[in-house]
C-alpha cells in the first residue's frame, strides 16, 4: 500500500485498485497533553461527519457524480498494521475507502475558471443538504479531471460551534461526562 499524502486529520494510502484509504490520525489538542481518549473521541466525531456526508451525497443521484465514489469503511488498525506505531498514530475504526481521483487538486477560489461556476453550484446544493446537520461542504477540495469534469473530496468537515470541543480540551485537558455523551451522539444514525 503506497502512502499518497496527508491532511490535517488524516493520511491517505493508495489501495492499488482505483481506491484510496483515508485513515484518521490520532491528535492531541493544545500544547499541554490532554486526555488521549477524549482527543480520539473528537477525531471519531470528525470521521463520522465525513462518513455521514458521503452517505447523504451518494443518496442524491444528481449530486453523487460530482463527488468521489464512496466504497465503505475500514479500520486503520487492520489495514495499516504494517506501519510501526500504527496504534499510536491512527484512531481505531476511523477509515474511509473512496475513489482514487487523478487530476489537478485545488480549493475554492483557486478552481479552474472553466469549471468554477459548476463547482460553486454543486457545493451550494451539497451545503443545503449538509449544513442543517452542522457539516460544512465548502472546505472541500476539487480535483479537475479535465474536459470540464471534476470530483469533490474532503467535503464533510464538522463545524464544531466556535471550536467548543477543542477549546474545552485545551482549557480542561479532558471532557466532562456531559460533553463525552454529546460528542458520542454526533453524526450517529
Amino acid at each position: 500500500m503506497k502512502y499518497l499524502g496527508c491532511g490535517h486529520f488524516s493520511d491517505v494510502f493508495d489501495l492499488g485498485n482505483g481506491s484510496v484509504f483515508k485513515a484518521y490520525k490520532r491528535k492531541n489538542v493544545g500544547e499541554q497533553e490532554s486526555n488521549q481518549n477524549d482527543n480520539d473521541e473528537l477525531t471519531k466525531a470528525l470521521y463520522r461527519s465525513e462518513l455521514k456526508a458521503y452517505e447523504i451525497i451518494h443518496s442524491e443521484k444528481e449530486l453523487s457524480d460530482f463527488f468521489a465514489s464512496f466504497y465503505g469503511v475500514a479500520d486503520p488498525h487492520e489495514l495499516l498494521s504494517f506501519i510501526d506505531g500504527y496504534k499510536e498514530k491512527y484512531v481505531s475504526g476511523c477509515g474511509l475507502i473512496i475513489e482514487y481521483v487523478v487530476g489537478e487538486e485545488s480549493k475554492m477560489p483557486h478552481v479552474a475558471p472553466e469549471i468554477y461556476d459548476l463547482v460553486d453550484e454543486t457545493l451550494d446544493r451539497a451545503n443545503a443538504l449538509l449544513s442543517p446537520l452542522g457539516i460544512n461542504s465548502y472546505d472541500s477540495s476539487c480535483i479537475n479531471i479535465g474536459d470540464g469534469k471534476f470530483k469533490l473530496i474532503d467535503f464533510g468537515l464538522w463545524q464544531d460551534d466556535e471550536n467548543y470541543y477543542e477549546k474545552s480540551l485545551v482549557s480542561n485537558l479532558e471532557f466532562s461526562d456531559n460533553e463525552r455523551t454529546e460528542l458520542a451522539r454526533k453524526f450517529t444514525t
